[in-house]
This record gives C-alpha cells, structure tokens and sequence, in this order.
C-alpha cells in the first residue's frame, strides 16, 4: 500500500511539471515582444482579440493606432492577422503586431510596439517640396517625374537587448 500511495505521489507531481504556463518575452525597455498563451494556465486571461490585447496587455496610447493588414487565410481553423502601428496618423516603420488563432482562441502574438511621445508629426515641407528635394538629390530635372507620392514615415531606433521573463508558477 506504501509504494501504491508513493507512485500516485510521483505520478502527480510529474504531471503538474508538464502544466504549461504562459510565456512573455520582453524587451530591455520593458515593452512587451510576444506572448505563447497557454489554456491551462489560469492566471493569465488570454485576449479575445487585437484590440483587447493592445489596450490591456500593451496598454497603447491614445496617440497609438493599430491598422490591420488584410490577408488572404488557407485554413479555417488557424487565422493570422498582422497591425502595422501609426502614430498620430504617421506610420511607424517596422512596428506592428501579429496574432495568431486556432479555431478562435489566440494563442501566440508577437511583434515590436515602439512607445513614443512628444514628437510633431506635421510634416514641415509640402510633398511637391519633398519631390523637388528628391530631384536635386537624384541629379535629375523636375519635368522627368511624371508622379511621385509622399508619405511621412517614422524610423523607430533599434531595440536593445530582449529579456526573457517567465512567469512563476504559483502552484504548490
């Protein structure tokens, strides 16, 4: 009866050990890169969606906007949907989000939010100036652009170091 008492003992002990927890990686800054979901871990609520993720998990700004990037899905069961971050209406280079379902239920997402504050994005040339610029740069007259397009970009500085932070299982 001791050794039935002493493997049912083992027994759950190991299988508590393979109880998945849910797994953040942050960067040197503090800001949130990815996070793999686990169902069976009850301290973590996973996100029913982008926006809920960014307002309680990333805690975006007021002055941050997420736009989704239409994809084409093959599966029905697995959907991947990606947002590029603007800020105050100006598209940040690089930063953006990705998030990833199966049968509807989020289960990773990752990317690169970048925190910004106190920067004017009112663009200080016109785009007809900017064309004229990109001209006298290029060596080229003015009459043999036909169109062109500008659009204010925002260039994020490269992240530091990432950090790896998991959280503490809190079972006994």
């Amino acid at each position: 009866m001791k050794k039935l008492v002493i493997a049912v003992f083992i027994m759950m002990i190991t299988w508590s050990s393979f109880a998945q927890e849910t797994i953040l990686y942050k960067n040197a800054n503090g800001v949130l890169e990815s996070v793999e979901f686990s169902a069976d871990d009850k301290r973590v609520t996973i996100p029913a969606s982008a926006e809920i993720f960014f307002k309680e998990m990333l805690k975006v700004k007021p002055t941050d906007e997420f736009r989704k990037i239409m994809r084409r899905q093959k599966q029905k069961e697995f959907v991947h949907e990606h947002y590029e971050q603007y800020y105050n209406g100006v598209k940040i280079e690089g930063a953006g989000y990705s998030f990833h379902y199966k049968n509807g239920k989020m289960y990773f997402a990752h990317g690169h939010y970048v925190v910004v504050s106190d920067i004017n994005t009112k663009p200080s040339i016109t785009g007809h100036a900017a064309m004229t610029h990109f001209a006298k740069y290029k060596n080229i007259p003015e009459k043999a652009i036909n169109d062109y397009i500008a659009e204010l970009i925002s260039k994020p500085p490269p992240s530091k170091t990432v950090a790896l932070i998991k959280q503490p299982s809190k079972r006994g």
